[in-house]
């Protein structure tokens, strides 16, 4: 894979870790 890809990967999976930990916070 490219390391542009992997960045993108990472900003994925990034957001979703974020959602994730927002979601936690709300309930």
């Amino acid at each position: 894979m490219t390391p542009e890809g992997l960045r993108n990967n990472h900003c994925v999976w990034l957001k979703t870790h974020e959602k994730e930990k927002s979601f936690k916070n709300e309930f």
